[in-house]
């Protein structure tokens, strides 16, 4: 049974918490980059074991995910610069 609830997710996250004492735009930015860059590279990483075990449909799976991150966290990176 998956366990995907909100409550058990945040539970069990590595993610740091999201700092709620914010309010610089830029500032929100940094924090979103970092998690995303968390969040994609532990997606790679879910690649490499999925490829370790030859399980090639939930690498597709990952990789499809992991180019979706990293797109969303270079248009978020644009505009830190």
């Amino acid at each position: 049974m998956p366990l995907g609830t909100a409550r058990y997710v945040s539970g069990t996250t590595t993610l740091d918490d999201y700092p709620d004492a914010l309010r610089d735009g830029k500032a929100h930015l940094r924090a979103l980059a970092d998690r995303y860059a968390a969040v994609a590279a532990a997606t790679r990483a879910a690649i490499d074991a999925a490829d370790k075990h030859a399980d090639n449909g939930t690498a597709d799976l990952f990789t499809g995910q992991s180019r979706a991150l990293d797109k969303a966290l270079w248009l978020i990176e644009a505009h830190l610069r």
